[in-house]
C-alpha cells in the first residue's frame, strides 16, 4: 500500500534512519526492493517451515513466532552497534503483538498503526482475537487510518490502550497526468473516442465488490445504447471468479483487467475515465475516492461506512443507499450512470464540485507526514526529558 512504503520512505528522507523490518508472506505481491533509500535499512524476514502448508491459524501463529524472532535478532544487532532506536514503529496486529515486548523490554516508546479496522474484518473470530489483543497492548500512541470504517461504537469497542490516539485520513498525490501515457494507455486498453468508460481501482479482493461494476454494466446495456467499457484496474485473488462472472453476464467483451498500474500513472487512469465506481461493502473513502475527487471525477458510490461525510448526493458525487437486494442495485446503479451519460451540465457540475472538495478538504501526502513525523519527533523528544529526569537505571533513548 501507498501509506506502508511512503511513510517509513518520508523519515529518511528528512534525515532520520529507519530499520524497516518486514515479511511477505501475506502481501499479494511482495517487493523484492531494499535499495528504498540510503537511510532506511530493509530487514525482510524469509520465514522457516512454509513447506509445512500448515492450516490457517497454525500457519499465522507460525509467521508470529518467526517473524518475532527474526525483530528480537535486528533489534539486538541494532543495539549491539551502537544505535539504540528512539522508537517503535508496529504497524497492524501481529506486528504490534511483536512492538509491545520489544518496546516494553528496552523502555523504548511504541507507536502503533492500523491501517483500517471494521465490524466486518473482525468477525473472523481468530482475527478478532489478535487485533483484541493488540489494542490491549499499551502505546504511547495509536494511529488509525480515517477510511470510513471505524465508528465510534467499534472504537469503544476496541478500548484502544494509548496516550493519544489519532485518526488520520491519508495523504494524496497532487493530480498530475501525462498525455503521452493517456494515449498510450487508451491505445493499450483499447479505448475508442466513443467510448464512454467507467473505472475502478482497487485490490481484487471479495469485499471491494468488483462483482457490482460488472453487474452494473449488464443492467446498464439493456437500458442505454450507449458505448460504455469498463476498466478494472488493480490485482489480487479475485480475478478469476470476476472473469468468469463477465462471461456469465455476456459482458466480457466490454471490460477489461489492466492489472496494476504503477502509482506515478494512476492519474493518467482517471483522465481517461468518465465515471470513476467505488462499490465496497464496508466504506469507500480509500485512497482511490479520494483520489477521484482530487482528479475531478464523477463519482458513484454507496453510503456506507462513514463514505457520506465525504460524498454528498447531488454536490459532489451520486451516493446510492445499500439495501439487500443485489439485482436491485445494479439496477439503481445503471440508472445513476445513464443519468450521467444523459446530462452533460450534471456531469460538469459534479466534476467541478468533486475537484473543489480535493483541493480545499483533503491533504497531499507531504502535508499528512509532516505531521505524523513531527508527532513523533515530540513523542520522543518529550519521553527523554522523563528519562533525564529519572534515576540512572532508566534506559535512555539515542538518535
Amino acid at each position: 500500500m501507498q501509506v506502508t512504503m511512503r511513510t517509513p520512505l518520508y523519515f529518511a528522507e528528512q534525515g532520520h534512519h529507519v530499520t524497516f523490518v518486514v515479511h511477505s508472506e501475506q502481501t499479494q505481491k511482495p517487493s523484492p526492493r531494499t535499495d528504498l533509500h540510503e537511510n532506511i535499512e530493509v530487514c525482510r524476514a524469509e520465514l522457516s517451515f512454509r513447506w509445512a502448508r500448515l492450516p490457517g491459524r497454525l500457519n499465522r501463529l507460525r509467521q508470529l513466532l518467526l517473524f518475532g524472532l527474526h525483530c528480537w535478532r535486528v533489534l539486538a544487532r541494532v543495539c549491539r552497534a551502537g544505535h539504540t532506536p528512539d522508537l517503535i514503529y508496529a504497524a497492524e496486529c501481529d506486528a504490534i503483538l511483536i512492538g509491545s515486548m520489544l518496546s516494553r523490554t528496552m523502555s523504548l516508546p511504541l507507536v502503533t498503526r492500523y491501517y483500517g479496522v471494521s465490524t466486518q474484518l473482525l468477525a473472523n473470530p481468530f482475527q478478532h482475537a489478535l487485533y483484541a489483543q493488540s489494542v490491549r497492548c499499551a502505546a504511547d500512541l495509536a494511529i488509525i487510518t480515517d477510511d470510513g470504517t471505524v465508528d465510534e461504537c467499534l472504537l469503544r469497542q476496541m478500548q484502544v490502550r494509548a496516550r493519544s490516539l489519532r485518526f488520520w485520513r491519508n495523504g494524496i498525490d497532487l493530480p498530475s497526468a501525462d498525455p503521452q501515457i493517456v494515449r498510450c494507455l487508451r491505445k493499450r486498453w483499447g479505448i475508442a473516442d466513443d467510448h464512454t468508460i467507467l473505472l475502478t481501482i482497487s485490490r481484487l479482493y471479495g469485499w471491494k465488490r468488483v462483482d457490482r461494476a460488472i453487474r452494473l454494466l449488464r443492467a446498464l446495456v439493456q437500458i442505454s445504447d450507449g458505448k460504455f467499457r469498463l476498466v478494472v484496474v488493480g490485482h489480487g485473488p479475485e480475478k478469476d471468479n470476476l472473469m468468469r462472472l463477465c462471461h456469465e453476464c455476456g459482458v466480457a467483451e466490454m471490460v477489461h483487467f489492466a492489472g496494476a498500474v504503477p502509482h506515478k500513472d494512476i492519474y493518467a487512469c482517471y483522465e481517461i475515465a468518465d465515471v470513476f465506481l467505488s462499490l465496497y461493502d464496508m466504506s469507500n473513502v480509500g485512497n482511490p475516492l479520494l483520489e477521484a475527487l482530487n482528479a475531478g471525477k464523477c463519482i458513484i458510490t454507496l453510503n456506507n461506512g462513514e463514505t457520506g461525510s465525504v460524498i454528498r448526493n447531488g454536490e459532489n458525487g451520486i451516493l446510492l443507499e445499500v439495501r439487500k437486494d443485489g439485482e436491485n442495485l445494479a439496477r439503481r446503479l445503471a440508472i445513476a450512470v445513464k443519468t450521467l451519460y444523459d446530462d452533460a451540465k450534471l456531469r460538469a457540475r459534479l466534476a467541478e464540485t468533486a475537484r473543489r472538495f480535493g483541493q480545499e478538504r483533503l491533504w497531499t501526502w507531504d502535508e499528512r507526514l509532516k505531521v505524523e513525523l513531527q508527532t513523533l519527533v515530540d513523542l520522543v523528544q518529550q519521553r527523554r526529558k522523563i528519562g533525564n529526569s529519572s534515576s540512572r537505571g532508566r534506559s535512555r533513548f539515542v538518535s
